[in-house]
């Protein structure tokens, strides 16, 4: 474990070392000649909504950069603020943002609306769907140990209300799995049922309750901002979702 005086020094040290390294570096950044490996951890909808939109590109602009990937349930905040990771791809509710070592920076990429899923055989489909309906159905959550209790649950205790959880799942393919096959609803975001609807197993359903947005945020350590390779990627991250 670090000492007090060993974490004050290291934002200092890192800013002294990066100064080095950019003495005997290439007076050029080559991107199409890096060889280096950025090594990532982020929930499973940002592979499909983030990570799989900028690839070809990275393909394309840097051939010989490897990318390692990790689900965040495994590594994620603690492992990036170790040196462990690059980059971390957290989708979470507006208001609920995680606990953050100082050294650690993040930007919002983009945000998305709660919507819900139900297989077209689920009997709340012959029902009136609004809030009461929602609250007496039965529901699938993708729990996140790393953020607790979602916002969304917490606005609902407030008014005295309670979704009937009655499975905890660890991604958003084995909630999805479990809606086609029972009578269960499930709460995700815009896209990633957009994506699933596909199947023609689902229906999706307005949310009948309150809600605010998801944001999928960035987070990177200090340490990688005057790093080249880190900042393209960073900057492709980011231009995603700058319209």
């Amino acid at each position: 474990m670090p000492t007090p005086l060993a974490q004050e020094l290291e934002p200092k040290l890192n800013a002294a070392i990066n100064a080095i390294n950019e003495i005997f570096s290439p007076s050029a950044f080559d991107l199409k000649k890096y060889q280096g490996c950025f090594k990532i951890s982020m929930q499973e909808s940002a592979f499909e909504f983030v990570f799989s939109k900028i690839m070809q590109q990275i393909l394309d602009e840097a051939p010989n950069m490897r990318i390692d990937t990790w689900f965040k349930d495994n590594i994620s905040l603690e492992q990036l603020n170790q040196g462990q990771l690059d980059f971390v791809i957290i989708p979470h509710d507006v208001g609920q943002r995680p606990k953050l070592h100082k050294h650690l920076r993040s930007v919002e990429l983009y945000r998305d609306e709660l919507v819900c899923l139900a297989r077209k055989t689920n009997p709340v489909l012959q029902t009136n769907w609004d809030q009461q309906t929602y609250l007496n159905s039965k529901h699938i959550h993708v729990k996140d140990n790393e953020l607790g209790i979602p916002m969304f649950d917490q606005s609902l205790s407030k008014l005295g209300f309670q979704r009937n959880v009655v499975i905890q799942v660890p991604d958003f393919n084995a909630a999805t799995s479990l809606c086609c096959h029972s009578d269960l609803i499930f709460t995700t975001t815009t896209s990633w049922a957009e994506s699933v609807l596909k199947s023609d197993q689902l229906v999706k359903l307005s949310m009948p309750c309150q809600s605010e947005p998801v944001v999928y945020s960035l987070f990177w350590h200090q340490r990688s901002e005057t790093d080249l390779a880190h900042t393209w990627l960073r900057l492709l991250l980011l231009g995603l979702f700058k319209f």
